[in-house]
């Protein structure tokens, strides 16, 4: 008999999902900008995390914060007491729950021009505190550059980012309140439209503000995701200054893939598709390489296609090498510190795994024994 009753107990365990530990309600706030000349956030994008969130059966709250140039809460949506009665019909109003987070996330676009970041995370704050639950996320799908005062990136230099800007931000009051929140953050230094690609060192200058910010702001933990591709801007919203590169120094002593998201090309082309933001984009390389006192190979490579023949690689790669020399002429390179080469889909040391990486035109100082081994593989103008 007591056998029997330990059995039942098992059942009764296993049909009612009692032995299953509940998920704990969430209050969510999502920073976002879905305005021009930024990434724009997918709806689909962040479903681990709105996954989580719905999945409460009672209390959780979603905010929907627009980073634009007067930041607004678009929307906040609460899911109080779960209307289903069994596990399978949950699953299903779980599912509707996140279909009306992600229709609130692809509604609210930009309404103002610019993007005033500080003030939407400030406003995200006081939605999260102002909430009852313990658990605190808030998501930000942003690249970082704010445009209105009192942190106007766009008149500086990214790279002057540092401790005193956070200090003194700090001092004026435009800390946020986000104690006990995790972040997760989206995006942070990529570019969408007509925002050159941030170099190197400005998007490691804002990792490091932004982190201190948030640190100083209360959060227990920040963590930035790269997983995200960038899916383009919302090209129908006001649009955002955009941040030069200029001001960022160039390592010339390193190999510089000047790949599509520099300059990109027509597809099986040597022609470019975007001359004049090419230009924009290779403005501090020009920079640089004008004001070295060293010579400089160019030299195109290609993805490795089956059945093509590697002299037309190499030829390809030759092009595509001209092409980047003739518009870095056109910007004031003297023709004397150039050498246009192309190495194909050869094996080399530089050569990537990925096919996307090949596709590029590497900027090699003359001097250096990386250049010595590309020449012998490459072919030349001559």
């Amino acid at each position: 008999m007591k056998k029997i009753c330990c059995l039942l107990a098992l059942l009764c365990l296993t049909l009612c999902g009692c032995s299953r530990e509940k998920q704990q309600p969430i209050d969510l706030a999502i920073v976002a900008l879905n305005g021009q000349n930024m990434p724009m956030l997918n709806a689909d994008a962040i479903d681990d995390l709105v996954n989580a969130a719905v999945a409460a059966e009672t209390g959780t709250t979603v905010n929907m914060i627009v980073a634009d140039g007067a930041p607004h809460l678009a929307q906040t949506v609460k899911f109080d007491e779960k209307e289903s009665k069994s596990a399978a019909r949950f699953e299903m109003e779980k599912k509707e729950r996140a279909e009306t987070v992600n229709a609130l996330i692809q509604a609210s676009t930009a309404q103002t021009e610019g993007t005033d970041l500080l003030s939407a995370i400030q406003l995200a704050g006081r939605q999260l505190q102002a909430e009852q639950n313990t658990e605190k996320i808030l998501v930000i799908a942003h690249m970082g550059v704010n445009t209105q005062p009192p942190l106007e990136m766009q008149n500086g230099s990214l790279t002057e980012l540092n401790a005193d800007t956070l200090q003194q931000l700090e001092q004026a009051g435009y800390l946020a309140t986000l104690d006990g929140c995790r972040v997760y953050w989206y995006f942070l230094g990529d570019a969408a439209g007509n925002q050159p690609k941030l170099q190197p060192a400005q998007v490691d200058s804002l990792k490091a503000f932004w982190q201190g910010y948030l640190t100083a702001s209360g959060c227990t933990a920040v963590e930035f995701s790269q997983t995200l591709p960038v899916l383009g801007e919302l090209e129908t919203a006001p649009e955002v200054p955009t941040i030069g590169a200029s001001s960022v120094s160039v390592d010339l002593g390193s190999p510089i893939s000047i790949d599509e998201t520099v300059v990109s090309f027509l597809p099986d082309s040597i022609e470019l598709a975007q001359p004049d933001l090419a230009q924009t984009q290779l403005e501090p390389l020009a920079d640089a390489i004008t004001n070295s006192d060293q010579r400089f190979l160019l030299a195109g490579s290609t993805a490795s296609v089956a059945g093509t023949d590697p002299l037309e690689n190499k030829q390809f790669g030759l092009r595509r090498a001209q092409a980047v020399h003739d518009l870095l002429l056109e910007m004031g390179v003297p023709a004397s510190k150039l050498v246009c080469i192309g190495i194909g889909d050869a094996e080399s040391s530089i050569r990537a795994a990925s096919d996307s990486e090949n596709r590029t035109v590497w900027l090699v100082a003359e001097s250096s024994e990386l250049a010595a081994e590309l020449l012998q593989i490459g072919i030349s103008e001559e």
